[in-house]
């Protein structure tokens, strides 16, 4: 019985929630990232949003672009403000902005995002960000499974060349894994990232209405 009242309450969310409408409240929006395991907002981040709910709701027009904020404060992490370190707050998405918070360590920051949502599957080290020709001439190497890779960004500055998330997928994918990091682009310039296979990605999208991509171009 509990069974069937769990896929009857199911049915009847997904019937009720439209990403293209724009009047669900921020608690129905927490309820489908819910179902994909996103449950890991900062509780003061959280504060603010719901402080703030009704002045989003009037300015972000629909539920699908609501739903890019909620997931964006769920993956940005957070930075010391004495040290710059960053810490992800979230096991599920991962977000940065095109333009760096921080320059010095930035791609270690975006390698170990990437790490925080794999579920420890992906781990990177060795992480070297080298900036000795200048910011617009840096070299990134790391290694994983005891091989180490270099990337060359084709942009410097403070400014994110994520295309490297096609070198790590293409990684997994030499080595057989299914598994791939996904992308989306915001309105207000930020990478969200999540990982999973094409089967998680086509039920994500189905349900929120938001479009991932594998590739970036």
């Amino acid at each position: 019985m509990r069974e069937l009242l769990n896929k009857y309450h199911k049915k009847q969310t997904i019937k009720e929630y439209d990403p293209e409408s724009s009047d669900a409240s921020c608690q129905e929006l927490l309820n489908v990232l819910a179902e994909f395991e996103i449950t890991d907002i900062p509780d003061e981040r959280m504060e603010v949003i719901n402080n703030a709910w009704e002045e989003i709701s009037q300015s972000v027009p629909v539920n699908k672009d609501k739903m890019e904020l909620l997931l964006a404060v769920a993956g940005e992490g957070i930075y010391d403000e004495e040290t710059f370190d960053w810490k992800p707050t979230s096991k599920t998405v991962f977000c940065f902005n095109m333009e760096a918070y921080y320059i010095e360590n930035m791609y270690e920051v975006l390698l170990d995002g990437l790490s925080s949502i794999s579920k420890k599957q992906i781990e990177f080290s060795n992480i070297v960000q080298n900036d000795s020709e200048g910011y617009y001439d840096r070299k990134v190497s790391f290694t994983y499974h005891d091989k180490e890779y270099t990337f060359k960004p084709e942009l410097g500055g403070d400014w994110y060349d994520y295309s490297i998330l096609n070198l790590v997928n293409q990684i997994l994918k030499d080595e057989g894994n299914s598994m791939r990091f996904y992308h989306m682009i915001t309105e207000a310039q930020q990478v969200v990232v999540f990982f999973g296979n094409e089967e998680w990605v086509a039920d994500f999208s189905g349900r929120t209405g938001l479009v991932l991509q594998v590739e970036v171009k």
